[in-house]
């Protein structure tokens, strides 16, 4: 079996921007979950409860994460599918 490696890279201005706020980690943290776990960066038809067991949160804080990591600009909807940025 082959080691699948992946490098992203994050820039500083990023992270710091990223961690003025609890919830702009947490959807700086779904993001990434969403380029790592999935090919081509796609999720395709997420629901809460979906990402609520993909990150390990409450469905609530899930819903919450989906809508702030569209409104801050980690991700973007194309077609019903999140595409991380």
């Amino acid at each position: 079996m082959f080691n699948r490696s992946q490098y992203i890279y994050i820039g500083l201005s990023i992270i710091k921007r990223a961690f003025k706020s609890r919830r702009q980690a947490e959807a700086l943290a779904f993001a990434f979950a969403i380029k790592t776990k999935f090919r081509n960066s796609t999720y395709k038809h997420p629901n809460h409860i979906e990402v609520a067991k993909l990150m390990q949160i409450s469905t609530k804080k899930a819903k919450q994460t989906m809508e702030d990591s569209i409104s801050y600009g980690y991700v973007r909807i194309v077609d019903k599918h999140y595409v991380a940025n």
